[in-house]
């Protein structure tokens, strides 16, 4: 099957793709409320009734692996050879663990995807992984071009990454339309995520000068583009500049993974359910200034300094949709203990350039409190 990797389309061209997917059966995953707010819903059902598509709609913020069991169900007995996720990083993140888990007949007992997570059993699956296409529809996640997905565990309430080179979306279709009638709160947090991405792929330690140049692209572009898109939201030149922001930063963490702001940001929105945008975001101008003791990031530096920095324009993009204190989302002083404790994950925190200890994280959540 020959794919393109990303191709940009109007809401149009986008409507006949899909009438025309390269596949004999697909799943398509999206939300029944999204599908409503594109103008796609009538489409899917047309699609689903003459049964050339299957259509799962039921996507959790947070994919857990009920989530994905549900997924699971509704593609039993048939002959899937293709994923469609439409949707943020929870449809993609959906997509990729649906592909990952294909043709795996044991996983039945509850629990039993989280351990074949842990085991990493799904490595030997390869065969029956499923294609994903990957339409984004906030700019932000960057799972389009990421071989990650996230699955929470409903019952520890812990984050685990399913990661193999394959779950790589086969192609990428860019529809700038659809992040049009993303509210004002998503699409910032959606670009803050994005910048988060580019600015820890820059100093991550598996950094090279490939992430470098794609870092500094996409910080280029939101910086440019997030605040004018808030106040321009039907602007589709600004979606578009944020879309392709996304998915280079993307590009870039794709080489480097992310580091300390991910990892902390894990346990603020387990526990306290805070945007994931957010969660990077607000630590982000504290672990720069300990970053940059170690490592050179004076061209990133640059690039905020005609906003007065990271802290001041993390504060003047967010405006009066919210202030990015942890105090704003009902987080206290006797909360950090707690944070801290979960804050340390695997390739994210060991992949920061300066080791932080416990006393050093609990000091940057202060610095944010």
């Amino acid at each position: 099957m020959n794919f393109g990797y990303v191709r940009y389309y109007s809401m149009q061209q986008f409507q006949n793709a899909l009438v025309l997917l390269p596949f004999r059966m697909p799943l398509i995953i999206v939300s029944s409320s999204g599908a409503k707010r594109w103008g796609i819903d009538s489409l899917l059902l047309e699609l689903q009734h003459t049964e050339k598509i299957l259509w799962f709609s039921r996507i959790d913020s947070n994919p857990t692996q009920q989530t994905v069991a549900r997924a699971r169900q509704i593609i039993k007995g048939k002959d899937i050879d293709g994923i469609v996720a439409i949707g943020g990083g929870s449809a993609m993140d959906l997509a990729k663990q649906v592909s990952a888990f294909s043709g795996m007949k044991d996983l039945k007992a509850p629990g039993a995807l989280i351990e074949a997570v842990k085991e990493k059993s799904y490595l030997k699956n390869k065969d029956n992984a499923i294609p994903v296409i990957a339409v984004p529809t906030t700019a932000g996640t960057g799972s389009e071009v990421t071989q990650w997905a996230t699955l929470w565990d409903s019952d520890s309430g812990m984050k685990y990454s399913v990661d193999a080179p394959w779950l790589k979306p086969k192609t990428v279709w860019m529809v700038p339309e659809l992040t049009v009638s993303l509210p004002a709160k998503l699409t910032l947090a959606a670009g803050l995520d994005a910048v988060c991405q580019a600015v820890e792929a820059y100093w991550a330690r598996e950094t090279n000068p490939l992430s470098k140049a794609l870092s500094i692209r996409s910080i280029q572009l939101i910086t440019e583009s997030l605040i004018s898109v808030l106040l321009e939201p039907d602007n589709l030149r600004l979606r578009e500049s944020l879309c392709t922001a996304s998915l280079i930063a993307g590009l870039s963490f794709s080489q480097t993974k992310t580091t300390a702001c991910h990892s902390i940001s894990y346990p603020l929105t387990a526990q306290f359910g805070i945007e994931h945008g957010f969660a990077v975001a607000i630590t982000l101008a504290p672990v720069a200034a300990i970053n940059a003791q170690k490592v050179d990031i004076t061209e990133i530096e640059a690039l905020f300094m005609q906003y007065g920095g990271i802290q001041n324009w993390l504060d003047t993009v967010c405006g009066n949709i919210l202030t990015l204190r942890l105090s704003n989302f009902g987080i206290t002083k006797a909360d950090l203990g707690g944070i801290v404790e979960c804050a340390f994950t695997g390739g994210r925190m060991d992949n920061n350039p300066v080791d932080l200890s416990p006393g050093m994280v609990k000091d940057i959540l202060t610095t944010v409190l």
